[in-house]
Formats: C-alpha cells, structure tokens, sequence
C-alpha cells in the first residue's frame, strides 16, 4: 500500500513513517487485496495541534468514485492511530460491499 503522510505542525521522520505504515497500511491493506497495488493509495494527515495532541484524518479513493475517509484526534499519535484504523476498517467494509 502506498501511504503519502503530510505533516502539519509536525515533522514526519522515518520512525513516524515506519508506525503510521505498521499501524496502517499492514492492516488495512488486507481488506484492499482485491484492487491492484497502484490503486492502493492512501494520503494520511498528521496535525500537532495546539491543544488536544494529534488530529490524523486518511483518505483514500477506490474504484466506481468511492472515498474512503476517516479522521480522529487523540492526545498521544499512537491511540489516534489506532482508532482510525478501526473507522477506516469500517468505512473500507461498507464501501466494498455496498
């Protein structure tokens, strides 16, 4: 799966790209294996906000116009990642079999 992260207030180094990929990209590119790998593109958006820690939204085209997308905020980038895996997981199930 190809996952293009943008940073806003916040800097993406390759450990971020590493956990957001494995938190990600492992898991919710098994509910993709369907569609080929050049369709497989996700943007992530990581935002250091202010106050309350993170807001990450994904977002993601499949085919016949479907958008896949999902946002959450949490006060460390580890659990907002892991409850947006869950709503993309969601989304991804909906769209697919609708």
């Amino acid at each position: 799966m190809i996952l293009i992260i943008i940073g806003r207030n916040f800097v993406v180094n390759q450990r971020t790209r590493n956990i957001i990929d494995d938190k990600l990209g492992t898991g919710i590119e098994n509910h993709l294996q369907r569609f080929s790998e050049s369709l497989r593109k996700a943007t992530i958006r990581v935002e250091k906000r202010a106050r309350w820690g993170y807001e990450v939204t994904f977002s993601m085209w499949l085919p016949g116009n479907r958008h896949i997308f999902a946002r959450e905020e949490g006060d460390a980038l580890f659990f907002a990642l892991s409850s947006l895996k869950e709503k993309i997981q969601r989304e991804i199930a909906k769209n697919i079999s609708g």
